[in-house]
């Protein structure tokens, strides 16, 4: 029953509220034991702890005099950005960077996972964004205003119950990332060894005596010591068999453009093998007064590193989709690459939100056979080549920018069609389990973002909660 819930400052529900040393600590470029949390590591409920900075033992021993990070610590970042929540999962050397603060439950009335929550809920985002400093160029939080939160506190049971509910899904959701993450693997390691490495046909050319090009000689000693049941694989039993033999050529041929590549391939530009390469606009404000906004509206943070597009997104209204941004508008499929501010993030447009649009920050590409060359493509546009292409035609104005032209001009190496058949029969099954996880993410996560300020605030009870959960899953 709400009637149950108490509302109490969380100082008071907390045995340690703790800020960080007020300036930067020293780091060191070697890889050390001692890792420093930034405001960047903490995003959507998580820390983490793989691109974080490091110092040594004296600088960590020095910075943690107040308090040591310990696991189901939730941090709060107090400035750029205000208000990102995550907990610290497991038992590593980590201290805290600058502008975060540190919260440990008092166990005997509030539960981590249940204070984790709380913060993400509107009932305490809103306590935040009220809580922002005034009169600064940067929004921020100041110290004693992170000790005066008010959270409300159903009995512990329930506090229990919440979170386990909440726990559930997110636990769902970072599965299903982590096995994205192995199959992008999986799919990059496949497509470096063929199209980049052409480790194939140097397994072929050594084994029929023929020259290696000089640039290629130091990866041929390399594949000389790799195990010959290792060399060639056609198979991925994970994900299938094509059943075809692939005839490699055991050649390489000089391009202008790429250097050597294996004989009997060509190289292309994107522009060949697309039907459209365009890019969105922003809408003027006196368009989109007193219109309902129902079309999602794409921006270059939408996307992240890894590809993923968030689940929350702008809105614009049908009737500027239909007009001034119709060029933008986006179908299933499409390949996304950010081309100002952030350059170079790599998405693909799911089903779900065909018919969106996007502003001037992001690129897209429309293959004309994408059953064909969608993999190929999408792997060249991930790739340390085609990274270094279009930094180098970076454009340093206001914002940092490349041209739609550069986007057209970006290679790709076409194999023979036998190859890149099999290379589809690889590679497809990866690419629609990724999907499929994306789409399951997408809705796991809008089902998330639903329940938690009803469950939170008390509107939504657990059982109820519960019964969603097992309509949808």
């Amino acid at each position: 029953m709400r009637s149950e819930w108490s509302e109490v400052q969380i100082s008071e529900v907390c045995e340690l509220i703790v800020d960080c040393v007020n300036k930067t600590a020293p780091k060191v470029d070697e890889v050390t034991p001692f890792k420093m949390i930034r405001t960047t590591n903490v995003r959507h409920g998580r820390v983490d702890t793989s691109d974080c900075k490091y110092v040594t033992e004296e600088v960590f021993e020095k910075w943690t005099r107040r308090a040591k990070v310990l696991p189901k610590d939730v941090l709060l970042t107090r400035e750029a950005p205000i208000g990102e929540v995550g907990m610290i999962r497991q038992n590593e050397n980590l201290f805290l960077g600058q502008r975060i603060m540190q919260y440990r439950a008092d166990r005997t009335k509030l539960i981590p996972e249940f204070l984790l929550y709380s913060f993400q809920s509107n009932y305490m985002q809103h306590q935040i964004r009220m809580h922002e400093g005034s009169g600064s160029v940067v929004s921020h939080i100041r110290v004693p205003d992170c000790l005066k939160f008010n959270i409300k506190l159903p009995p512990l049971p329930e506090q229990k119950a919440i979170a386990h509910i909440l726990g559930t899904l997110d636990d769902k959701i970072e599965l299903n990332r982590q096995m994205n993450e192995t199959l992008e693997e999986m799919a990059q390691a496949l497509f470096k060894s063929w199209f980049v490495d052409f480790d194939p046909v140097i397994d072929k050319a050594l084994a029929a005596g023929h020259d290696i090009p000089e640039p290629l000689q130091q990866k041929a000693e390399k594949r000389k010591s790799v195990p010959e049941e290792q060399k060639l694989i056609r198979t991925n039993p994970q994900f299938g068999d094509s059943h075809e033999p692939v005839e490699w050529p055991d050649s390489f041929t000089f391009t202008e453009e790429l250097g050597w590549i294996p004989e009997g391939w060509e190289v292309t530009e994107i522009r060949e093998l697309v039907s459209k390469v365009s890019k969105g606009t922003t809408p003027r404000k006196n368009e989109i007064i007193d219109l309902d906004e129902v079309i999602p509206f794409l921006k270059a943070r939408d996307i992240s590193d890894d590809g993923t597009i968030s689940s929350e997104l702008d809105m614009i209204p049908e009737e500027v989709h239909l007009s001034s941004l119709k060029r933008s508008i986006l179908e299933s499929g499409d390949l996304l690459i950010t081309i100002a501010g952030t350059i170079g993030r790599i998405a693909q447009l799911p089903v779900s939100l065909n018919n969106s649009n996007c502003n001037q920050a992001i690129a897209f590409i429309r293959l004309k056979d994408k059953s064909q060359y969608n993999n190929l493509v999408l792997f060249t546009l991930k790739s340390d080549f085609t990274f270094r292409f279009i930094s180098e035609k970076i454009v340093q104005a206001v914002q940092a920018n490349i041209s739609l032209e550069t986007v057209n001009s970006i290679l790709v190496c076409i194999p023979e069609y036998h190859i890149l058949k099999h290379w589809n029969a690889l590679s497809d099954p990866i690419m629609d389990r990724i999907r499929a996880n994306k789409e399951e993410n997408s809705v796991l996560s809008s089902l998330r973002d639903t329940i938690l300020p009803k469950l939170i605030s008390g509107e939504l009870r657990v059982p109820e909660a519960a019964q969603i959960i097992a309509d949808h899953v």
